[in-house]
């Protein structure tokens, strides 16, 4: 919109990765809601091969035959070149997911995004895998490919809108999206096109539906893209709160949840540069979040219960007392602290994007091979 970006909040720009991703575990207990999380990572010794040595001859040849195989470029019989594809697109994830190499990331990178919009016009299965490539490569080099992301963010911004598609695909287009447009797009109408469809998408949804993947995608992509957003965009997103508010009461605990924790980003978005900083149906807003924090409906499991007890005294603490609780994640000797919503939500997408990988997925199927019915290894 040619607005500028939004300099109310300073924002460091992004310029590559800097660590291995991590995998997070989760369990069922009261403990697992907890601001205190640690995690273990396995990845190594799942991918094998894959995290050799960066420099050596073999790795690069590997990658370089990698990149041509997903290129489609010598492959002649149809069976055979999508299985070939698909097995380098597959490869590639598990390596942008698992390395940080930015050099070689820019050194391809013309070729990379070439063979992501290729495959984005394809099947399903190469949509779904191209997207979140899309935001690997983003994440790998940052504001160094913005030039080249208009063609496949305008390609995902279809997809969303494109009801033919299934929920899982149009969900992870969502995640792409904001991923990659918040981390390496530095076009404005480009954000601005990038939170009208992720807003036409969550809006779009009815209170009572089963599916929620799309929702809680399109809603946080839409938040976090406001981020970036001029002030502009930011007062048009401000009339949606009475239209987001509805969703607190829908009938999935995923699309509450998500809608409670979009609120407190907006209000955190708008008390930047106005102190105390309240909407016109804030005293509605405060009647159901104190409502859900101690919902004790009959048809709800325990757990749902839990979940949406603990994690709406949050949201209310954070929207009413202007107190947002911080949450530390420890990686062995390291900690990550997480002590604003806009932290948080950015996390949360990251993970989102961890569960789809290609990386998670072999992780699974090798595990997979681990189990006979009579024992099964974790």
């Amino acid at each position: 919109m040619g607005k500028g970006r939004n300099k109310n909040k300073e924002k460091e720009s992004y310029t590559g990765c800097t660590r291995k991703g991590r995998v997070r575990e989760e369990s069922d207990s009261e403990e697992s809601i907890s601001s205190h999380i640690t995690f273990d990572d396995d990845m190594g010794s799942v991918l094998g091969d894959v995290t050799e040595d960066i420099d050596s001859p073999d790795f690069l040849n590997v990658l370089a035959e990698h990149i041509e195989n997903a290129s489609h470029k010598k492959h002649f019989l149809e069976f055979s070149s999508i299985s070939i594809r698909l097995a380098a697109l597959r490869h590639l994830q598990i390596v942008l997911c698992s390395q940080c190499i930015p050099d070689l990331v820019s050194k391809w990178k013309l070729t990379l995004i070439d063979i992501i919009v290729k495959n984005l016009k394809r099947g399903d299965e190469e949509v779904a895998i191209s997207a979140l490539l899309l935001a690997l490569v983003s994440l790998q080099i940052g504001e160094d490919i913005s030039p080249e992301m208009e063609d496949p963010l305008a390609i995902l911004r279809t997809i969303i809108t494109d009801q033919s598609k299934s929920e899982q695909v149009r969900s992870l287009c969502a995640l792409s999206i904001a991923i990659s447009c918040h981390i390496a797009s530095i076009n404005e109408e480009s954000i601005s096109a990038c939170i009208k469809v992720l807003r036409s998408a969550w809006a779009s949804t009815k209170l009572n539906a089963q599916e929620t993947k799309l929702f809680t995608s399109s809603l946080a992509g839409w938040t976090l893209l406001l981020q970036d957003a001029d002030v502009v965009v930011q007062n048009i997103a401000f009339n949606e709160f009475s239209k987001l508010t509805s969703f607190l009461e829908a009938d999935q605990l995923d699309i509450r949840i998500a809608t409670g924790e979009a609120l407190a980003f907006l209000y955190e978005i708008g008390s930047i540069n106005r102190p105390g900083f309240r909407l016109s149906n804030h005293q509605q807003i405060v009647e159901l979040l104190s409502s859900l924090c101690s919902d004790s409906s009959k048809g709800k499991t325990k757990k749902n219960k839990r979940v949406q007890r603990f994690t709406f005294r949050q949201i209310y603490s954070t929207i009413v007392d202007r107190n947002t609780p911080s949450m530390t994640i420890k990686f062995n000797r390291e900690s990550l602290v997480l002590d604003s919503c806009y932290s948080k939500l950015l996390y949360d997408v990251f993970c989102e994007m961890a569960a789809h990988d290609a990386a998670s997925k072999h992780r699974n199927r090798i595990r997979g091979k681990q189990r006979d019915k009579r024992n099964v290894v974790i």
